[in-house]
């Protein structure tokens, strides 16, 4: 399913698999695969079975631990 997406030249888009307000080029998603809200172009790709490229709102990584910096560390 396409929903508000460019799906460019040489894509296949597999069984079930949905790109949403995205844009994916030279790629291959297979059966499931799931591209969403991805604010880059996906060029030359291969998304096995049910995997998924979704944006983030939050910051990579875990939260700072809540004691603060240990001697030597930069805060």
């Amino acid at each position: 399913m396409v929903e508000e997406a460019f799906v460019g030249p040489f894509t296949s888009v597999g069984p079930r698999a949905r790109v949403a307000r995205s844009e994916v080029e030279y790629s291959l998603l297979e059966e499931e695969a799931v591209v969403e809200e991805v604010r880059l172009r996906l060029q030359e790709c291969i998304l096995g079975v049910r995997a998924e490229v979704k944006s983030r709102t939050a910051s990579p990584g875990p939260p700072p631990h809540p004691r603060g910096p240990l001697p030597g560390e930069l805060a």
